[in-house]
Order: C-alpha cells, then structure tokens, then sequence
C-alpha cells in the first residue's frame, strides 16, 4: 500500500514526465519510502524512459512497490484539478485513489511482473557506459528545446521520422528528412552548449516527443552511430529518454 500527499501541479508534472507525450501510455511506476521513480521501454523497444522523482510516501523503508496504470487516464482525469490542489494519493486492493478534498477518482491498475530498477549503463567520471558491447558515449552537448523545436516542426513538414545529428569541432548540425539522393531535407545549424567530442548518429524515432516533453535545456551525450542519452534535469526531477541509431536495413 501505497500513501502520500502532493500538490497537483507537481502530480501533473510527473504525469507528464511518466507519459512522455505518449512515448509511454501504459506507465509502471514504482515507489519507496523516498522517492517515486520508473524504468520502461517504449512498447516496440525504440525507446527507453527513465524518470525520478524524490517525493516521500508511506513504503516501509527498504521497500519497493510498483503499479502499471493507463497514465494517459489519470492525467485526463486530473489534468482540470486546480494546480494548488493537495491531493491525496493512495493504492490498495489494486485500485489507485486520487482524492482532492471535494471529489474521488477511483482508477485500477495491474502489478507488473518486472519492474525494472536499474538503469541500463553504468557511469564512469561522467560519462555513461551503454549496452552489452560497451558503448562509451563520451560526445556530449546542450541544445536548446527552442531549436529542437523548430526542426521537429519542418519535419512534420516533411513528413518524416529521420533526425540526423552532427557534432564537429563544437559546430551542431542537424538535418531532417529523407537521406536518399532525391530525399527531401532541411539542415540546420543551431548553438551548441558545454559541447565535447565530435559524433554523428541518425535516429528515426521519439524527437518530437522529447522536444514536447523536456525543459528550456535539453543534455545529450552519444558517439558516432550509438544510442543518444537526452537528460533533462531541474530541482524537481531527473528525466532520461535512450533512443537508439537507426541502422539501415540491407
């Protein structure tokens, strides 16, 4: 069993962290005596979701309890609850209950067979270690959300899901569209931030649902051809999105 109370800006805020602009939809979440946290892979394994958030509850010290629910439903359900709302927040009996003084929402959940509880690499003086093979992702660099934002609107224009990032001597690159000879495509140059290292990696999925969910300040760390790590990080909360290159099919 799980308690707790929170005010509901703060609820939404993990909402929308938990969903990731539909990244995830069906959200296992897991909780301990000192924070509320989940590991989840997008349901097609093109993408991983890792969120934090120190909050205290009820678990017993030492203890973790985790819960799958349709997050897409809570939100929906509490997105119209004034922000300084303090909500009561409990589970028992595989039912979770929102209470915000006046009203009740009643919402069941499952329990997940796996809940993952570590994240899948390891860091070494900063910088993360990813995957079976080893994979060091030591380029890293800060963009701006406003730009990315600018290139995920032209791709909708293009129609198309591939995004191609190029670090250089401190110069960001980014290409959007087809990559063929007579695929259609934009370049962009945008400021790059703290940048080391130089990389370029292709990727076909889940940058505009990062560029819609993560703050002012988006932190990517990569190497040339390997999964991208974005980090999102403020006072509140530690997001994390992994999304694999795209490899061309033979």
């Amino acid at each position: 069993m799980v308690k707790f109370n929170i005010f509901n800006d703060q609820f939404q805020q993990i909402l929308t962290c938990l969903h990731c602009n539909g990244l995830i939809r069906q959200s296992i979440i897991s909780f301990t005596h000192e924070k509320i946290y989940s590991i989840q892979s997008e349901e097609h394994n093109r993408a991983m979701r890792i969120f934090e958030y120190e909050h205290p509850s009820s678990v017993d010290n030492g203890s973790v309890e985790s819960i799958e629910v349709d997050i897409t439903l809570v939100m929906n359900l509490t997105k119209r609850i004034a922000d300084d709302t303090i909500l009561t927040i409990e589970t028992d009996g595989r039912i979770l209950y929102i209470d915000d003084g006046n009203d009740e929402i009643k919402i069941a959940y499952n329990i997940p067979e796996n809940a993952l509880e570590k994240i899948p690499f390891t860091i070494k003086g900063g910088v993360p270690i990813y995957g079976e093979k080893k994979k060091i992702l030591d380029t890293s660099f800060t963009m701006l959300k406003s730009d990315l934002m600018n290139a995920v609107m032209d791709n909708s224009v293009l129609k198309t899901d591939f995004f191609r990032f190029k670090l250089h001597d401190s110069k960001l690159t980014l290409q959007v569209g087809d990559f063929d000879m007579f695929g259609n495509t934009k370049t962009f140059c945008f400021s790059s931030y703290n940048s080391k290292g130089d990389a370029k990696v292709t990727v076909d999925y889940g940058i505009r649902k990062i560029a819609e969910t993560f703050g002012d300040y988006i932190c990517i760390k990569t190497c040339n051809d390997a999964t991208m790590l974005f980090t999102d990080v403020t006072d509140e909360y530690l997001l994390r999105v992994i999304i694999p290159p795209y490899v061309e099919k033979e």
